[in-house]
This record gives C-alpha cells, structure tokens and sequence, in this order.
C-alpha cells in the first residue's frame, strides 16, 4: 500500500490553507501528524484521527470532545485514500459548522496531489517528467514553482552544474514503427548507463542528456579525464544495446554558469557534433574541448565575417589545385609555426617549407610573421572545415 511522505505532506498543506485559509494537518497511518500549517504539531500523534482511520468516515470533533483527545483540536478529519486503501487522514482546523463545508474540495484536492505523486513516482512518470524537466532546460525556459517542488520531492535538484550530451542515432530504416523502437533502445540504454542524468527526446534521430557533475564549471569542466572517462562508458553501454547497423554520434558540449547554462551547454554540444561531422572526426565521442575553436567561429556562420573569412581560403584554394599549400598551413599552424618540426611532418626539406609559406603570403596578401595575420588564417582554415 501507498505511504505518505513528510515531503507530500507538507506539499498538500501548502497548497490547500492559501486556499481555504484554515489551518490543514497530514496525519500518516500511525496518526502521526506529518504535515502541518502550525509546525509545532508536526511529529505529534492525533488521537482523532485513529477513528477516521478504523471507521474509515469523516468525524468531526467540538472543542468540548477535542480537549478529551490527545493532539486534537477543533475540526473535521477525513480519511485520505489512494490505490484502494486508506494511508492516513486529512484535518482541517475550525469549528466543525465552518469548516465542513470546506471538507469535500480539501479532500478532493489532497487525494489528486497523492494520486499525481504516485504516478510521478511510477517509472513512467518519473521519465516523463524527467524529459518535460530537461526539455525546459535545454531551451532555457524557467521551471514553474510546481515542477522546482516536484523535482525536489523526486530528489533532482535542476541548480546543479550539468553538462549536455546530444546523442544521434542514424540509420537506413525506412520505416517510423522501426525508427521510434530504436530511440525507445537507446533512451533506455542511457538511462541504465547514468541513472542521474536527465534526457529528452529533441527529434526522430536525436536525444539530449543532461548530466549532472560535481563542483563548478571552473573546477570540473567537461573534457577532463574522468569525465570523458564516464562518456566513454555511456558510449560503449548504448553501442553494445543498440543494432550494428544504427550508427551513433555523441557531442559533449561545455559546463556552464548562471541563467540558462544547461541551454548553452546543449547548443555547444550540437554545434560539437555538427562540426565533428562535418570534419569526417573518428569516432563516435567529440568533446567541445576538443573542437572549442571552429566550435565558437560557427556562430559566425550566415555573416559578413564568415564570407571575409571564407573568401581567403577561395583565394588560396584557386590558386591550389592539389591542396598542397593548404595541408602546409594547416600542418604549420598545428606545429606552432615550428619550422623543423613541420618540414619534418610534412616530409619535405625546409627550404621547400619555407618556400610554400612564401607563395601563401604572396596569394593572401597576408604577412606570415605577423601573429594577426596567422590567426586569420586559423580562423579561415577552422571554418572552411565546419
């Protein structure tokens, strides 16, 4: 059978005297008063209600019959029922001829906000509301003050530091039958791989997981060992439940602070993987961390700074029909402009090194010594390759 919860208890309480303004206790199967608008009656036992419970019907008491009980006073008690059986009662302060008129919508409204809570508890209706909870998260819309108490009440606690994981999952199916199986697989899989993290079901071929981390962003961020450590086990544990032939991508964005942080964690966790596709990146697990820059140029994608960008890798590219001087740049910039190391990457003798970089410079129109002029470069490599 159902038991009430101190947690719920209170909840009813808080919910019903705004409404009814009298004073409402939660008495538990024991007679325990559980709930209560006077907290210093919580904890103590309500002879009365042990008749509401054994007769299972309503009692009213008077002051004259209150003072002969032991933690009663004047009111009316209810028997409060949920899956077929009585788990405690509910009490409204008052002289019984006030009050009684109150007793129906007060026992009507408790008995919805258990029955609400059992379904919230039940498997189902915790993931759903885990998605509503993550889905207004990862849009960067306010939680209503009943869905922060719910959460609460579930033990989720939506203030803690989380990071975004966008999963996708790809395949040749045809059929939608198929296709919703195949993310019902793996929405499961994530939730057995990390039973704290919090998911919704952003599209047809993608979810989102929040995952919840200890300490803050500055401490904790989320490329460090042992957090790719615990991606990289999600990664195996959805590969090993889900069909071969469905491949799978996962972009971990970044930890962040303050207003919407969960949201900007998910567009940095899209953008990851967006981009790690668009790169052809090995692997199904790409971290922010690993992508931070041409992860930030994105966002200049559609302007008039990506088009300047992108016309000096067209002005190189016409003038480069192998590629070759656009693998030197590239290999250069990732040596940190070291000659040596670079000609030696590349297999060629420095003069030949030096002379690419030379024919660069003179197609550009940019001074190669000048450290302005290199991270324009960067930036128009980076997003010639997002």
């Amino acid at each position: 059978m159902a038991e009430l919860e101190p947690g719920l208890a209170q909840g009813i309480v808080e919910r019903l005297m705004p409404i009814i303004h009298h004073n409402v206790n939660v008495i538990d199967g024991r007679g325990v008063i559980i709930g209560s608008g006077n907290r210093r009656r919580i904890g103590t036992v309500h002879e009365g209600s042990f008749v509401a419970i054994h007769q299972r019907r309503t009692v009213e008491f008077d002051e004259d019959a209150a003072a002969r009980l032991h933690g009663v006073e004047a009111g009316v008690n209810m028997p409060l029922c949920a899956a077929g059986g009585i788990i405690g009662v509910i009490g409204i302060t008052g002289f019984p001829e006030q009050v009684r008129p109150l007793a129906d919508l007060t026992l009507l409204t408790a008995e919805m906000m258990v029955e609400k809570s059992q379904l919230m508890r039940a498997p189902s209706g915790h993931a759903r509301f885990c998605e509503i909870l993550a889905t207004q998260m990862i849009e960067g819309r306010p939680l209503t003050a009943e869905q922060t108490d719910w959460a609460r009440r579930l033990r989720i606690d939506p203030a803690r530091p989380r990071v975004a994981a966008v999963v996708r999952i790809t395949s040749d199916r045809a059929d939608l039958d198929e296709i919703a199986r195949d993310m019902q697989t793996a929405r499961a899989a994530l939730a057995e791989a990390d039973p704290d993290g919090l998911i919704a079901v952003v599209s047809l071929d993608e979810m989102a997981v929040l995952l919840p981390v200890n300490g803050s962003p500055a401490t904790q961020p989320s490329g460090t060992g042992a957090f790719r450590q615990r991606i990289g086990r999600l990664a195996r544990h959805l590969r090993h439940c889900l069909p071969a032939s469905l491949t799978i991508g996962i972009g971990v964005g970044q930890t962040f602070e303050g207003p919407d942080a969960p949201g900007r964690s998910y567009r940095s966790a899209r953008a990851t993987l967006r981009i790690a596709a668009a790169r052809d990146c090995p692997g199904p697990v790409h971290f922010y961390e690993d992508h931070k820059v041409p992860v930030l140029l994105s966002g200049l994608d559609g302007t008039w700074q990506a088009g300047e960008l992108r016309s000096l890798m067209d002005r190189l590219a016409a003038r480069d029909r192998h590629g070759e001087l656009r693998r030197t740049l590239s290999v250069w910039l990732a040596h940190d402009r070291r000659p040596t190391e670079t000609a030696a990457a590349l297999g060629v003798h420095r003069n030949t090194l030096l002379y690419r970089l030379a024919r660069i410079g003179d197609i550009t129109g940019l001074d190669l010594d000048r450290l302005d002029a290199c991270f324009l470069l960067y930036a128009a490599l980076q997003g010639g390759s997002a």
